[in-house]
């Protein structure tokens, strides 16, 4: 059935608990929370949560390619694609394009992107087993012209986010990047712990 108008991505007070793991650095690891108290239309009022700390509220454009960078604390960031493309319970007729990727100190430098949907698959994170479809965003750029930048800037990344209708949000996704020295620059995952849906 194809998807011309889906209904509101998630009810009020809805939530997701997830982990995330930095798999590159000392494999640091701790829980994040999203809730979504009110819901209107294409867009989804949040509150994100770290560690149960204090939340930050934010409306997310549901409908939105643009990547939404979420503080973890320190100087990490948390990269969030799409993530209520399938609350409606069907993929979108077409995939919005992807935006929005940090640039870093090198504004720029612009990013060139690919989306590919890959397919249904079953997933088990924490949460349970899912169908999901397995979605890859890959972005590309060039080097800074100054060498100095070259293995503190990220030139390549590849983004795959698994999203589960049954969890009106993604369930999984990781995370890898490369410097404009090709080095690896970032390898995260994230899965989901629990949810419950209102």
């Amino acid at each position: 059935m194809a998807a011309s108008a889906q209904p509101a991505p998630s009810q009020g007070g809805s939530s997701w608990k997830y982990s995330y793991a930095d798999l590159q650095y000392s494999r640091f690891k701790f829980t994040f929370s999203v809730r979504a108290p009110g819901v209107g239309g294409d867009t989804v009022d949040e509150t994100f949560t770290v560690d149960n700390g204090a939340g930050t509220a934010v409306t997310v454009a549901a409908r939105s390619g643009k990547y939404l960078g979420r503080s973890l604390g320190g100087s990490r960031t948390l990269l969030e694609y799409l993530p209520y493309a399938l609350a409606g319970g069907e993929p979108p007729a077409s995939w919005p394009a992807p935006s929005g990727y940090p640039t870093y100190a090198t504004p720029y430098i612009e990013w060139s992107y690919a989306t590919r949907v890959v397919g249904w698959e079953s997933v088990t994170v924490p949460a349970g087993t899912f169908r999901a479809l397995r979605v890859e965003i890959e972005g590309h750029r060039g080097k800074d012209p100054d060498p100095f930048w070259w293995p503190k800037q990220a030139a390549r990344f590849q983004h795959t986010v698994w999203y589960a209708p049954e969890a009106k949000r993604y369930v999984k996704s990781h995370h890898l990047a490369w410097s404009m020295t090709s080095a690896q620059f970032a390898d995260e995952a994230v899965e989901l712990l629990e949810f419950r849906l209102n």
